[in-house]
């Protein structure tokens, strides 16, 4: 995008101040609602491995359209109307994306939605940066960070007004819900944006040129040496950057957090006070040292993750501490960085250059950051060997009255148990749940697609699970039961924790077993085990029944290993110790990288090449968060 020069005016009016300060809060909340927690939501509606990294990667890929945006906003129409027609267009679209369930469908709603979106961070900071004096936009730009931060309230706000299916606070993080709440927050910023002062084409009449709207000319600094080690190491950078990025939400469920959108933007909200020591360690440290603080950070917060998950409860407050630092990170090296292409390139290539960083970082970066993560996430999760022995015949112990920490024992109802010789295919796990009506439309759906799906198949046993003694398991072994667990008494919340046995076959290093541990469902089979920390029970009647609604769980085991389901939603394992040594050494490799290749020494003062470090430090954060 061509540089939009400030208005000739000697100050703003609050009216104008108010206007583009809502309009920053309200472009960057409508995104950070339902990115904090994508990669969960992902993960619970079937989108897996390679197509999950292609999704959280919409981001990157949106960034693609910025420069050809730009150009139209340049040259063609008014800035505030191109800004609210996108506005519109990623509500309509985020409304979609909540609405399909297919993992397809629900990919490519999302990267449409990113093309129109992501050309907005750009767009607002422009329109912004037009109506205010240089030194009062990071006032204004500030109220994106705060947008950021605030849109965690939603989940609050919804945990204390409604109930879900288990009665508990609803817990909106990882559902649907967010996508909704991003739309109504991009319906109000498109109408906003139609209030917002004019902002004309600057260049209306100059004939567009390709190189230019995609900022090709730019990449002629990359003759300079140490410009191109810069650019590599920042694309490089961004790929432990993105495993908090794209995917702090699945280890922050995986751990038992709730409220993750709030939990992380606690992030966001020191970065607003980061932001202001980033002058400041400019001008002392010098750009060169600046970014290395930024990547000694780095390598702190995965530390703290790695130290956090080995050692432990207890531990966990080392989680807060590698969330706390991002603002560090993003303001000391991903801004001195920005500051440096400011000062490196000629004026009239700093936007195309600023442009070029930003599709380098946020766009290669994070592509190759979410694909390389995702296979790291994914060779580290599952029990992907064999945890016992083929589980043989055996007594099987049920304890259908489970001890509390009180020294009491409540009842749990078991029904509709069955057994399998075999391990349950994805469609029979649904089936396995489903009521008569959508177990017909599921075989029906199935049938069209050339899959054999019999619920009934290999069935040895369905009835009181007293009746599974002694039967034959084979090398695959699968059950499922409805189980109902006493209501949660309000009156001793302290005491009413449930442990024991719900079922049991096998003995020995052949035993597979399914308990409740505190309140967490656990299968283990020989010393594998399986800790569902976030599943939670069903403990309250539902308002309409007034009855406690079962939970049913299936579980399978096969030499592949263990795969626990509750209500049809597997529950995945993770071992996080080697992702995060894995990210810990990448971090520090290219800190040492960075420190001896990259040789950028501070320009003596110069009136006609110093760059104003003060402002250039915030400004800088237009596009990035």
């Amino acid at each position: 995008m061509a540089e939009i020069t400030a208005l000739p005016s000697p100050g703003m009016s609050w009216s104008v101040r108010i206007r583009l300060s809502l309009m920053m809060f309200l472009q960057f909340m409508m995104f950070a609602v339902f990115w904090v927690s994508l990669a969960t939501y992902l993960e619970n509606v079937g989108v897996k491995e390679s197509l999950r990294a292609l999704a959280m990667s919409s981001m990157a890929i949106g960034c693609l359209a910025s420069p050809i945006i730009g150009m139209i906003a340049d040259r063609h129409f008014a800035s505030q109307k191109v800004l609210a027609v996108l506005n519109l267009f990623s509500a309509v679209l985020l409304v979609v994306v909540s609405q399909v369930t297919d993992p397809t469908l629900v990919i490519v709603m999302l990267l449409v939605q990113q093309l129109c979106y992501m050309p907005t961070w750009g767009l607002a900071s422009s329109i912004a940066m037009s109506h205010s004096p240089s030194d009062k936009f990071p006032q204004i730009r500030v109220f994106g960070s705060i947008g950021w931060v605030a849109s965690g309230l939603f989940s609050i706000v919804a945990a204390w007004l409604f109930l879900d299916t288990l009665g508990n606070p609803l817990q909106i993080d990882g559902t649907e819900i967010p996508f909704l709440c991003g739309a109504g927050t991009g319906l109000v910023a498109a109408l906003v944006a139609l209030t917002l002062p004019n902002t004309p084409p600057p260049a209306k009449g100059q004939k567009a040129s390709i190189v230019d709207a995609l900022g090709l000319r730019s990449f002629s600094l990359m003759r300079n040496g140490n410009f191109a080690i810069f650019i590599i190491i920042s694309t490089l950078v961004m790929i432990p950057f993105s495993m908090y990025w794209s995917y702090g939400s699945v280890f922050l469920k995986d751990q038992g957090f709730s409220f993750i959108t709030v939990t992380m933007n606690w992030g966001q909200f020191v970065e607003m006070f980061a932001m202001l020591l980033v002058p400041l360690a400019l001008v002392k440290l010098g750009v060169k040292w600046t970014m290395v603080v930024g990547l000694l950070v780095l390598v702190i917060r995965y530390l703290l993750f790695l130290g956090g998950d080995k050692l432990g409860e207890g531990w966990y407050w080392m989680y807060f501490g590698a969330i706390l630092v991002h603002g560090v990170i993003f303001g000391f090296f991903f801004v001195g960085g920005q500051v440096y292409v400011d000062k490196r390139a000629p004026k009239e290539l700093r936007a195309q250059a600023q442009g070029l960083l930003f599709l380098i970082t946020f766009g290669v970066g994070l592509l190759a950051g979410n694909f390389f993560n995702e296979w790291l996430i994914g060779a580290n999760s599952q029990t992907t060997t064999p945890v016992a022995k083929v589980a043989l015949a055996g007594a099987v112990k049920t304890n259908t009255a489970l001890t509390t920490d009180a020294n009491t024992h409540v009842p749990v109802t078991i029904t509709d148990v069955r057994l399998y010789s075999r391990a349950l295919n994805g469609t029979e796990v649904e089936l396995l749940m489903a009521d008569e009506k959508l177990r017909a439309k599921l075989l029906a759906e199935a049938e069209k697609k050339g899959v054999t799906a019999d619920d009934k198949q290999g069935q040895v046993y369905s009835g009181d699970l007293a009746g599974v003694a002694d039967k034959p398991v084979g090398k695959a072994f699968s059950f499922s039961a409805n189980v109902t667990f006493p209501v949660d008494d309000p009156n001793s919340p302290a005491d009413d924790v449930l442990s024991g046995t719900l079922f049991q076959t096998g003995m020995g290093a052949d035993a597979v077993r399914l308990s409740v541990e505190k309140n967490a469902l656990v299968l283990q089979a020989g010393e594998t085990k399986i800790v569902a920390k976030t599943a939670g029970i069903a403990r309250k009647p539902d308002k309409k029944t007034k009855k406690i609604p079962p939970m049913h769980i299936t579980a399978t085991y096969d030499e592949k290993g263990l795969t626990l389901y509750m209500n049809a939603t597997p529950y995945r394992t993770y071992d996080w110790e080697p992702i995060w040594i894995v990210t810990v050494a990448f971090s520090v490799a290219l800190m040492v990288l960075f420190v001896v290749a990259f040789r950028y020494k501070e320009e003596k003062a110069d009136p006609a090449k110093q760059v104003e470090i003060e402002n250039a430090a915030p400004a800088a954060t237009a596009s990035d968060d």
